[in-house]
C-alpha cells in the first residue's frame, strides 16, 4: 500500500516518517509528503496513494477541503485527519466529509498501531473479496485460464435473492458473489456425482433459482442464463424455488395439452361472451376466478404462455361482438396490460377491467333501440355535415362497427349512409345559394365538400342544373 502525509509543519512529518516501520509492519510505502491542502491534492493526483494521512489547519487549503475535493473523486482511498485538542469539535464535523478517522496530536504509538492494524485488516478483506469477485467472473464468462483446470467437474448457478448472507451454503456452493443484484452461487460437482442426485441447501437465502447442470466450464455462463429465467418465472408466480427443469417440463406439458387448451379457450370464452351479452356481473366473475384456477395448475410456466392464453381467450371473445368497433385496439390495451405486469396475481384484476369495459358497452348498446341510434347518427350529421366525417368516424362514435351501423341506418331511413349525407349537404348547399351572395367555392366547403368540381358534380345530379343555373332560377323567381 501507498501512503501520503501532508502537514504545514515540517518536523511533524518528519517525525511520522519515522514514528513506526510503516513498510517492516504495515507494508506500507510512504510515496511522498506535502506542506498544504492544495500540495497535498496535487500529490493525490499524481500517486494515486491507498492511504492519506492528513493535518486539518493548513495555509492555502485545509485538510478538510483537501479531503471533500479527494473523497469526491475516489471513494476507496483511506484518510485519516490529525488534530490538535483545540481542533476536536473541527474533527468531528470533518468526519461528516466521509473520512475514516483521526487521531489526536500529539500522537501516541499505541492508538497509531492500533488504527493501522485496523487498516491493515480491511485492507486484507478487502483485497480477499476482490480476488474472489474476480475469480467469480472469470468462472461465470467461462474465462479460458480457468477452463483447463475445471475440466473434470460439473456445475450449476444458483440465484439467492438479495439478502442471502455471504457465506450462505458455503459448503455446498463453490463460489458466493452479489452479481447483478442478487447473490448469485455456483455449485461444482465431481464427475461421478449426478446433479440431480445432489441437493443443494439454501439455508440462509430468501430463495433459490437454480439454472441447469452442465458439464463444461465454458457453459456456466448458460446454466446462469437459465437460473436468471427461473428467477423472473419463479418471481412471477411468487415461487421462492424453482428449478429450470421444472420450467421445461411445464413447457412440455403445455405444448402436449395444446388441444385441451384450445377447447378451454372456446368453453371459458362462451361463457364470458354469454355473460357480457346477458350483463351478468356474478358470472362473468365466476368465469374469470375459473379462467384463473386453470392458468394456476400450469404454475411455472413462462409469463408469456399466460399472456398468449389470456389473449387468445379476449379474442373469443371479441369475435362475438363483432357489432362493436375498435376490437383490435382493445385487444392490444388488453396485450400491453398484461406484458406490463410482473405477477401472476395481479392478472384477474386486468382480465376483470377488460371484461367490465365491454359489459358495460354492450348495457349502453341495449338500452337504445336501432331507431334511437340512427337518429342520433342522423343529428350528429346535420350538426358537423360541414366537417371532414364519414361512416367509420361516427359508428367509432357510437362504439359500433361501420357495417353494422351501415346496415340499420339503410334499415331505419330506407338509404345508405353517404347517400344521406350527400342528401342533406345538397339540401344545405341549396338553401346557401338562396339566402346569400356567397361564391360557389365558399358554399362548397360550408358544407364539407372542399373540391368545388366534385361539389358542382353532385349538386347537378341531385337538382339537374349546376349551383350558379340554380341561384338564377331562384332570383328570377
Amino acid at each position: 500500500m501507498k501512503m501520503i502525509i501532508v502537514d504545514d509543519e515540517r518536523m511533524s512529518r518528519e517525525g511520522l516518517l519515522d514514528f513506526i516501520d510503516w513498510r517492516d509492519d504495515y507494508g506500507i510505502e510512504i510515496a511522498g509528503t506535502a506542506a498544504n491542502g492544495q500540495e497535498g491534492l496535487e500529490l493525490y493526483e499524481r500517486l494515486q496513494p491507498d492511504i492519506v494521512l492528513t493535518d486539518i489547519k493548513m495555509p492555502i487549503m485545509s485538510g478538510i477541503e483537501m479531503a471533500e475535493k479527494i473523497r469526491h473523486r475516489d471513494s476507496r482511498v483511506r484518510i485519516i485527519l490529525l488534530s490538535a485538542y483545540s481542533d476536536f469539535n473541527y474533527a468531528q464535523k470533518a468526519l461528516k466529509t466521509k473520512v475514516d478517522d483521526y487521531l489526536l496530536k500529539p500522537i501516541e504509538e499505541q492508538e497509531l498501531r492500533k488504527l493501522m492494524d485496523q487498516m491493515a485488516a480491511e485492507s486484507m478483506e478487502r483485497n480477499l473479496q476482490e480476488d474472489s469477485r474476480r475469480q467469480f467472473l472469470e468462472v461465470l464468462n467461462g474465462s479460458w485460464e480457468w477452463c483447463p483446470q475445471l475440466r473434470d467437474s460439473r456445475f450449476q448457478v444458483f440465484i439467492l435473492g438479495k439478502e442471502a448472507e455471504r457465506n450462505t451454503c458455503r459448503d455446498d456452493l463453490w463460489l458466493v458473489e452479489f452479481h447483478e443484484g442478487s447473490y448469485v452461487g455456483i455449485a461444482k460437482y465431481t464427475m461421478e456425482e449426478s446433479v440431480n442426485d445432489r441437493q443443494v441447501a439454501c439455508n440462509g437465502a430468501e430463495c433459490c433459482y437454480a439454472g441447469g447442470g452442465v458439464k463444461r466450464p465454458e457453459d456456466i455462463r448458460k446454466s446462469y442464463n437459465e437460473a436468471v429465467l427461473a428467477q423472473y418465472i419463479g418471481s412471477y408466480w411468487g415461487l421462492k424455488e424453482l428449478k429450470y427443469s421444472q420450467i421445461a417440463k411445464r413447457r412440455e406439458q403445455w405444448t402436449r395439452q395444446d388441444v385441451g387448451i384450445q377447447q378451454e379457450i372456446i368453453k371459458l370464452g362462451d361463457e364470458l361472451h354469454s355473460a357480457i351479452r346477458q350483463l351478468e356481473p356474478a358470472r362473468i366473475e365466476a368465469a374469470a376466478h375459473r379462467t384463473m384456477h386453470y392458468l394456476l395448475q400450469n404454475q411455472g410456466i413462462d409469463p408469456s404462455y399466460i399472456e398468449d392464453f389470456l389473449i387468445h381467450l379476449a379474442t373469443r371473445i371479441s369475435l362475438e361482438l363483432s357489432d362493436f368497433n375498435d376490437i383490435k385496439a382493445s385487444l392490444w390495451e388488453l396485450r400491453m396490460s398484461l406484458h406490463a405486469i410482473d405477477r401472476f396475481h395481479a392478472i384477474k384484476a386486468i382480465l376483470i377491467d377488460w371484461l367490465k369495459k365491454w359489459t358495460d358497452r354492450v348495457e349502453e348498446r341495449q338500452r337504445l333501440s336501432d331507431t334511437t341510434i340512427v337518429e342520433r347518427v342522423v343529428s350528429m350529421m346535420e350538426q358537423q355535415y360541414a366537417e371532414d366525417i364519414n361512416l367509420r368516424s361516427i359508428a367509432h362514435r357510437v362504439y359500433m362497427s361501420p357495417n353494422y351501423l351501415g346496415n340499420i341506418f339503410r334499415s331505419e331511413t330506407g338509404m345508405y349512409f353517404n347517400d344521406y349525407l350527400v342528401s342533406y349537404r345538397m339540401k344545405k348547399a341549396s338553401e346557401f345559394l338562396l339566402a346569400g351572395s356567397d361564391k360557389v367555392t365558399v358554399i362548397a366547403k360550408a358544407v364539407g365538400i372542399p373540391n368545388t368540381s366534385y361539389f358542382s358534380s353532385l349538386f347537378k345530379k341531385t337538382y339537374g342544373v349546376t349551383p350558379k343555373e340554380y341561384r338564377r332560377i331562384g332570383m328570377e323567381r
